[in-house]
């Protein structure tokens, strides 16, 4: 092994080409569908102005045996012998542009550039693109020469994407000091390009509280000792009894662009007690038609229970809320358990359908000995 003097990091970018020779395509599209034209108004920024010296971080990779630094720095090696990236910063130290020199298929410069609202947000993130040139420094106009390239010479290549004008992700927060997302924007018109339309194909975010209609189940659990003989089948088994009152958990909705929910109750420690995904095209308020998945916790914050979608359904069916009927299936087959020690380290742990895995750690937290369920 050869050391350096300094550390040279190296950031690998890899490629999968796929070849296929004399295999013939089956229904292949005999049109191509173009993007429809967005209703959005284009965002492109200027072009960097008094543009003298800018900070970067250079990473070269080598991709041959070198015995010495200079060998692998030096501007005379090729692409195919040592690549290298740059990550050029703003005056604030972020990240600014970043070029992966003749990191594209045809060799040329791969170029993401970066732009932020004057809170310091990035507001807008923008693809990577093919640049013409191959010298792997700053590029002074990016979102110029990334318009051109996707515009004229990406649509060259592949008719499907004329029309195409927008070339960069979009989030839109809330107005708050808190800068929570509220609307998150795909590329393309079809995505971005829709915002302030009749119809915004965007992933929604709500924040919201609890109310008594979510009718959020609180489950307890105790923290008796185990057994270590496999018997521990009906210890520390959680039960419910009361509901969430309203406004005791926070609620996060989020709507994907096909108007699909996923609903998120979090107590005030922030852990997530209740998630549920939306299954029928009408849910209900509360578990009829969600896939629910409770979460339990013990005092210390453990996780120690979890519920998934089809045991909820068990006990919907059943038409009471307790785990241990039916003779136990429930817990059995369906449930994941989680047991700690006085430490907090993971001690017992059963997920559905296999018995208890018990564990054992020596005085420096190390795991020494583990033991499953045909083991006992």
């Amino acid at each position: 092994m050869v050391s350096f003097k300094k550390i040279i990091t190296s950031v690998t970018i890899g490629a999968v080409l796929i070849c296929q020779h004399g295999a013939a395509q089956t229904n292949a599209p005999t049109i191509d569908t173009k993007a429809a034209a967005a209703t959005a108004v284009v965002y492109k920024p200027s072009a960097y102005s008094g543009v003298t010296s800018v900070n970067y971080i250079r990473t070269w990779e080598p991709r041959q045996p070198y015995i010495f630094e200079s060998d692998v720095i030096s501007s005379s090696r090729l692409v195919t012998q040592v690549g290298h990236s740059s990550q050029y910063a703003d005056g604030l130290g972020r990240p600014l542009q970043m070029v992966n020199w003749q990191s594209s298929p045809g060799q040329k410069d791969l170029i993401t550039p970066s732009v932020y609202d004057p809170f310091g947000r990035e507001t807008y993130k923008f693809i990577p693109y093919t640049a013409t040139g191959i010298d792997g420094f700053l590029k002074t106009d990016p979102f110029g020469d990334q318009s051109t390239f996707y515009g004229t010479t990406y649509q060259t290549q592949q008719s499907a994407y004329t029309n195409e004008a927008i070339y960069y992700r979009k989030t839109v927060f809330e107005a708050s000091p808190l800068n929570r997302i509220s609307k998150s924007f795909a590329p393309g018109n079809n995505w971005a390009g829709t915002e302030g339309g009749a119809v915004e194909r965007a992933v929604n975010t709500q924040y919201l509280l609890n109310a008594v209609s979510d009718s959020v189940r609180i489950w307890a659990i105790t923290n008796n000792a185990l057994t270590y003989n496999g018997g521990d089948a009906s210890t520390n088994i959680p039960v419910s009894g009361n509901l969430y009152r309203a406004g005791q958990l926070y609620k996060s909705v989020t709507i994907d662009e096909h108007g699909n929910s996923v609903v998120e109750y979090k107590d005030n420690e922030k852990h997530v007690v209740l998630k549920k995904v939306q299954l029928a095209a009408t849910p209900g308020s509360a578990h009829i038609g969600w896939l629910c998945t409770y979460y339990v916790y013990d005092d210390f914050g453990n996780l120690r229970f979890v519920i998934p979608p089809k045991a909820v359904q068990a006990m919907l069916v059943n038409g009471i809320w307790d785990l241990t009927a039916g003779n136990n299936v429930i817990i059995a087959e369906l449930c994941f358990r989680y047991e700690y020690d006085g430490r907090r380290r993971m001690i017992a742990k059963k997920v559905p359908g296999a018995g208890w895995v018990y564990m054992i750690y020596d005085k420096r937290d190390r795991l020494v000995f583990t033991q499953d369920a045909n083991m006992g």
